[in-house]
């Protein structure tokens, strides 16, 4: 027996205790007022769905009257519900970490599949996970996401770099952020210090260490930490700290900043869409050829060890490939 099948046997050996979360997907799409849609499905993660923007993208604009329909994890809703170009974001909630939840979560996404398929209310359906759809060693898969994507599509694509639109409201928030804590368009360095893997992270303390020999530098920049509410920051009283704000207000930040350093995570590849001045620090967790953002202003600083990655390592990549003022 093969690897494929040998997936889908185990997968289908957890469909009972995965059903009731898969039906409440089947629900939602009962719900929908209309049929027609065209759905993507893709349930994690951030970074991944931010990157899949550009594909709904390029595919509303081929079909402009279509109704959009995205389906994702319920814990990473917020990186698509804004979108203007999305109508209907429906959600699953999926199991945590570990090698059980993984299996759990390879069921319940191949179970949701079968109802997504068998469903009226969509004309196209577009399955974009690569994991668990593709078998093997992902350091031996050869294309990025990105083309993994439109390849599921069939659509060929000029720009490769997420598809990210702010709002009126986003800019009246980042406008009174920017009177409240003296900040200027392109006077500031925003880092984004979390990743959702242990292996992909720098410490707190090197990140709050980097910030302070940047404003040696410089002490006319300021610096923003951005993250969740539940996530640690520095203490450092001079920085500033974003915490748990809604994605458009922080791409907002991001598209106004001098340069946006970070770890491999949504926000780097948010940072893309704005054709900024991205430092990257990345461990060897996934290969750079799958998933690494895709622009010219990109620089990598890469650690098979972050823990031993030194902040002089990272802060002379940043002097060196942009003049401070």
């Amino acid at each position: 027996m093969n690897l494929k099948k040998i997936k889908n046997n185990l997968c289908f050996m957890f469909y009972p205790i995965v059903f009731l979360r898969a039906m409440s997907l089947a629900k939602q799409i009962r719900a929908l007022k209309k049929d027609g849609y065209i759905v993507f499905m893709l349930f994690w993660k951030m970074g991944d769905i931010i990157l899949s923007t550009r594909i709904v993208h390029e595919v509303k604009k081929k079909n402009p009257s279509a109704k959009i329909c995205y389906i994702a994890s319920e814990s990473f809703k917020f990186a698509i519900k804004d979108n203007s170009e999305i109508d209907e974001v429906l959600t699953v909630k999926m199991y945590g970490n570990g090698r059980l939840s993984d299996v759990l979560n390879a069921s319940l996404w191949f179970l949701c599949r079968k109802f997504v398929e068998r469903s009226r209310q969509f004309d196209k359906r577009y399955f974009l996970q690569i994991y668990p759809e593709y078998i093997g060693d992902l350091r031996n898969y050869k294309k990025h996401l990105i083309d993994f994507y439109a390849e599921k599509v069939n659509i060929k694509l000029g720009s490769r770099n997420p598809y990210f639109l702010t709002k009126k409201n986003n800019e009246e928030f980042f406008e009174e952020l920017c009177n409240k804590k003296g900040l200027k368009k392109k006077m500031y360095v925003v880092i984004g210090h979390i990743a959702s893997a242990r292996e992909k992270t720098w410490p707190i303390e090197k990140f709050e260490e980097l910030g302070r020999e940047i404003l040696k530098t410089n002490p006319s920049l300021k610096i923003i930490f951005i993250g969740a509410k539940e996530d640690r920051y520095p203490k450092d009283k001079r920085f500033i700290l974003i915490k748990g704000e809604n994605l458009g207000n922080v791409a907002e930040i991001i598209k106004n900043s001098r340069i946006f350093v970070g770890l491999d995570s949504g926000l780097i590849h948010l940072a893309t869409a704005f054709n900024q001045h991205i430092f990257g620090i990345y461990s060897g967790y996934a290969p750079l050829t799958l998933s690494s953002p895709l622009s010219k202003n990109l620089t990598i600083v890469k650690s098979n060890n972050l823990k031993k990655l030194k902040v002089s390592e990272v802060f002379n990549k940043i002097k060196n490939n942009l003049q401070f003022v």
